[in-house]
């Protein structure tokens, strides 16, 4: 790859390539529309030539209006116009033919629609379309893929007994296939200091066959990536949304510097085993018993099991070589495992109200109005006495000071109605938008159900709709929301009240 014009010399033409070389993490698809991000992250590479390596901030929190007057200098580079370039520069070498380098099967395509240069600065998910490859499983007699364009399109929604299946994941046993989340794996000695020092959980401590739940925000605390992360033998492991993976791994992979981390697309995928009869496995996965919540024990030929506490209090996820899927699937039902399609999982996920990414969270979601407030021991994903990260100081703010603006509530419909609503439709009371509807789901015992972002000063016995359907909140979903704030607390006592 060569560039041409004054200046250029060999030794900025090896510097180009050398920066090429060591950004080549994952591939992306490239459109039209990207062209004129990759003509400007260009110019911003031969700027630093010209004038030096020198990078500006800007920000009020580092230099405040001095340091902005001393970015617009010639010869200083802003840190946006550098990560423009490092973001083109990983566009430009991916082109579709290199697909097939980066040991991500699971992913065929990642389309990105030309985001704005401040939605790619803060590396939130603006316009991004990831095609997954269908999974192996969907042979299995009965089953039926969800919906085309579907976060789950990709594995079964159901085996032809919706119902059924949720039964059985809530009574007896079931299995569902869920392979088509991303998994990573991070190698190096620093791995866990340095994932600590750029998420909002706890895990520098973490320690070996243990898990947690963590969350990527914005500058400004709003959530970009749900993960869930396990420690084992010296490798930290990372499963997340499908269509959020590979910009996952983007960032982290533009975060590692100098510390000695490794974050890589691993070739495993998860299955994930429901219900109180799980007991009963513990041979066939060839264990001596199940671990704790957030716990995990390695499986014979690689992989683990690890213990969640949702959507159920039986719940487990397999995570194992991406080869062994169909051998696994077949051990575990011939052992009484029972398949159920991802339509049981969403139902139950749902009535124990626990969000997904991109479904139920919306580009304003905080952490404390998806429930992702606390550490392990509370479940939670955002841990509140650790250090620096980023969009910690909304959160902060939130917790000691103010309240959030919304709360993620439980909506029963009504299902008479002709249609049902859909991801994304306003709620209203009284014609007037309070809130945005996520999942929408059927559940074997309370019908049609749905998850929303609903404003906290809606009371819980106000009359919505939802699209076309009457909705009510479940009162038990409402989060008590009266607790003095320690810092709403502290100031009062200054003020003498």
């Amino acid at each position: 790859m060569k560039f041409e014009g004054a200046g250029i010399t060999a030794a900025h033409q090896h510097r180009f390539e050398n920066t090429v070389a060591t950004q080549h993490r994952h591939v992306v698809g490239k459109q039209q529309r990207c062209v004129r991000v990759e003509d400007r992250a260009v110019e911003c590479y031969k700027n630093s030539i010209h004038h030096g390596p020198t990078v500006g901030h800007g920000s009020p929190a580092r230099g405040g209006k001095e340091q902005g007057e001393r970015d617009r200098r010639p010869g200083v580079v802003p840190a946006c116009r550098t990560a423009q370039f490092a973001t083109a520069i990983r566009r430009h070498i991916h082109a579709p033919n290199h697909r097939h380098q980066t040991g991500l099967p699971q992913v065929g395509l990642v389309v990105l629609n030309g985001p704005s240069s401040r939605a790619r600065h803060s590396h939130r998910v603006v316009g991004v379309s990831v095609v997954v490859a269908p999974s192996p499983l969907l042979s299995v007699p009965g089953a039926v893929a969800g919906a085309v364009g579907s976060p789950d399109a990709a594995v079964a929604w159901h085996y032809g007994d919706p119902f059924g299946e949720q039964r059985a994941a809530a009574q007896r046993v079931a299995i569902v296939d869920r392979s088509h989340r991303f998994v990573l794996s991070i190698t190096g000695a620093e791995r866990l200091t340095w994932l600590h020092t750029i998420s909002s959980q706890h895990v520098a401590n973490l320690g070996d066959r243990q898990s947690a739940e963590n969350l990527d925000l914005d500058l400004q605390g709003r959530i970009l990536h749900h993960f869930v992360l396990t420690e084992l033998d010296g490798t930290v492991w990372i499963d997340t949304e499908a269509d959020r993976g590979p910009a996952l791994l983007d960032f982290l992979t533009k975060m590692v510097f100098w510390a000695d981390a490794e974050p890589a697309a691993a070739e495993y995928a998860v299955l994930s085993l429901l219900g109180p009869r799980v007991t009963e496995l513990t041979a066939t996965l060839g264990i001596d018993e199940l671990p704790p919540v957030y716990a995990v024990v390695p499986v014979p030929g690689g992989g683990f099991l690890r213990r969640m506490p949702w959507p159920t209090s039986d719940s487990f996820d397999l995570v194992i070589p991406r080869a062994e899927l169909g051998s696994w699937w077949a051990k575990l039902t011939a052992a009484g495992a029972e398949p159920a399609g991802m339509w049981a999982f969403e139902a139950l996920r749902v009535a124990a109200v626990r969000p997904r990414v991109g479904l139920d969270t919306d580009e304003r979601t905080i952490p404390h109005e998806a429930r992702w407030i606390g550490g392990p021991a509370e479940y939670g994903a955002v841990h509140l006495d650790k250090g620096c990260y980023r969009g910690q100081e909304t959160v902060a703010r939130v917790h000691n000071l103010g309240k959030p603006p919304r709360h993620l509530l439980l909506l029963h419909l009504d299902g008479s109605a002709d249609e049902r609503p859909v991801t994304g439709d306003d709620v209203l009371a009284g014609g007037r938008a309070v809130g945005r509807l996520g999942t929408v789901i059927d559940h074997f015992e309370f019908g049609p159900i749905a998850l929303a972002l609903i404003k906290r000063t809606v009371p819980a016995d106000t009359a919505l709709t939802a699209g076309p359907a009457a909705a009510a909140i479940d009162p038990d979903s409402v989060p008590a929301d009266d607790a003095p704030q320690a810092g709403r607390a502290a100031v009062d006592r200054l003020r003498g009240r």
